[in-house]
């Protein structure tokens, strides 16, 4: 048994099948839910409001919205917002998570090519990432930002270079020798 949010009905849902459900929606059956566009459970509220035999009174969702309870109410506060709302949200957390990756990556391809801090800025550069996907070029920033981002990363590197040194035992023994006029000497440090 499915209990129907919208007007608490129980309604026979057999064998995980939603045709009982759909026909609860479907205006001509006999069991057609009355409460489809004014329901008991806020949470319901603007769910069918695109539907073709809806009333032409829009149904706007209160502040207070509250749900029935059960494991179904926690999403009912998506319903209130519209599918292309929720999709721009997710496009707009999806940029900010890829500026932050092209920023970390570029930085890498910096250091691991021993290119200039204003690589970045060029003019060929730039345009060849909007060719590739104009969402990223916010992640180019200046040359200064660059600068800043490198010493982080270097900072970070000595911190795990240094605490890499304290876990691990060594040790360091002075090599020294001449060539045979001496004339010259050399000095060597092994670890």
């Amino acid at each position: 048994m499915y209990q129907c949010r919208c007007c608490n009905k129980a309604v026979k849902v057999t064998d995980g099948k939603i045709s009982a459900l759909a026909l609860h929606f479907n205006p001509t059956s006999t069991s057609y839910c009355k409460r489809k566009f004014t329901p008991l459970d806020r949470g319901m509220l603007g769910v069918f409001d695109n539907d073709r035999d809806a009333p032409s009174k829009k149904v706007v969702p209160s502040a207070d919205a509250t749900s029935h309870g059960g494991a179904a109410s926690n999403i009912g506060s998506f319903h209130t917002q519209s599918v292309e709302q929720w999709l721009d949200a997710g496009k707009r957390r999806a940029h900010k998570m890829l500026v932050a990756v092209v920023r970390r990556r570029s930085i890498a391809w910096i250091i691991g090519e021993s290119l200039p801090f204003t690589i970045l800025q060029s003019r060929s550069f730039l345009d060849m990432i909007e060719a590739v996907t104009p969402a990223a070029l916010p992640a180019f920033k200046s040359a200064r930002q660059v600068k800043r981002d490198i010493g982080v990363v270097s900072l970070n590197l000595f911190d795990q270079a240094i605490s890499a040194l304290s876990k691990t035992s060594f040790s360091m023994q002075l090599d020294e020798w001449t060539t045979p006029g001496m004339q010259h000497a050399f000095q060597a440090l092994v670890l």
